[in-house]
């Protein structure tokens, strides 16, 4: 149960996972409620309803290509229903704290996470982890400037050098997912930023965030969107998504950047998804082990400073297979 290892050729890096663990979630759309009798058969258990107060946890595993990586995450919490309601907007309204862990061959992560959804299309979440860099497959490598190769062929060459080196460092996360359904059409946006702040060798101002798959300031912001457009039916979630992430480098670090080089800072990329349920089970179900779901993304590189042809063909896809499932420990 580990993350982005990175072989030699092809290269291998750490997984940017976050955006999978919600793909799985609207997948595991819920269905009707279903009787639970006791002896004289008067109680009904709603399972489209999430429990007052519950300890709930979920685990994803991820493998990945271009770059190729290996990860999984852990997280266990207590939640907590803000609403009685049954309308559309506030049904199942919750406040959560959770517990992270993400294990990978390379890096280590432990860390809190607040989530708040005051309402069905709007969920805000925060988070800080403390991150520890193991110094082995190519990783960590860090640069004065932007102007450094940080390709796969680059980092494989720093390594043989032994210019990878261990290192440790803050991440702290706050973001905004907006998503509505209508039919069997559902759109979704999921905007997040991170700040770092990595004690890096000699102080160096950027490093390559191999989990992100981009430069990173040492101590700074990064930002993060995926956009979705699905088609959900049944168990089946299928649909295209776009990603865009941005660092935000200062100016000193991009200077040294010659104009006719693709840009440093960001990068997008855009394809199709497939998820699939594999059990019946709705969302709230009383289940220690409920909603195992395969997951299948594909995105080609629009834009990127070595994937698109620079150093990797841009015909090659950035691939992930994920198998994630939840379950509930306790709810009343």
């Amino acid at each position: 149960m580990s993350h982005c290892c990175r072989a030699r050729r092809p290269r291998h890096h750490r997984s940017r996972a976050a955006w999978v663990a919600l793909v799985a979630a609207l997948c595991m759309a819920p269905g009707l409620a279903f009787s639970d009798s006791s002896a004289d058969g008067s109680r009904v258990v709603d399972d489209t309803k999430m429990p007052d107060v519950s300890v709930v946890y979920s685990n994803l595993t991820v493998i990945r290509y271009n770059p190729l990586g290996l990860q999984n995450r852990f997280r266990i919490g207590w939640r907590k229903r803000l609403s009685d309601s049954d309308s559309v907007l506030r049904k199942n309204t919750y406040f959560m704290a959770s517990l992270t862990a993400l294990i990978t061959p390379s890096l280590e992560r432990v860390g809190v996470r607040l989530e708040f959804q005051p309402l069905a299309i709007l969920q805000l979440y925060a988070g800080a982890e403390w991150a520890w860099y193991l110094g082995n497959f190519d990783y960590l490598t860090s640069y004065k400037d932007a102007a450094q190769d940080y390709s796969d062929t680059a980092l494989a060459a720093a390594a043989d050098r032994g210019e990878n080196y261990a290192a440790s460092g803050l991440r702290l996360t706050a973001g905004a997912m907006l998503q509505a359904k209508v039919g069997p059409i559902a759109v979704r946006s999921n905007t997040r930023a991170h700040y770092h702040r990595l004690n890096s060798r000699a102080s160096d101002p950027v490093w390559f965030d191999i989990f992100d798959d981009l430069l990173t300031p040492r101590r700074g912001l990064s930002f993060i969107q995926n956009n979705d457009l699905l088609f959900v039916k049944g168990r089946l979630v299928a649909g295209i998504r776009h990603t865009w992430s941005r660092s935000m480098l200062d100016d000193d670090a991009l200077a040294a950047v010659p104009s006719n080089l693709s840009p440093r800072d960001s990068t997008h990329r855009v394809g199709p998804f497939v998820a699939y349920r594999l059990t019946k089970e709705n969302k709230y179900a009383s289940s220690r082990f409920r909603r195992p779901t395969l997951v299948l993304l594909t995105q080609w590189w629009v834009q990127h400073p070595w994937r698109t042809g620079q150093d990797t063909s841009q015909a090659l896809p950035w691939t992930v297979l994920a198998f994630t499932f939840d379950g509930q420990l306790s709810g009343s």
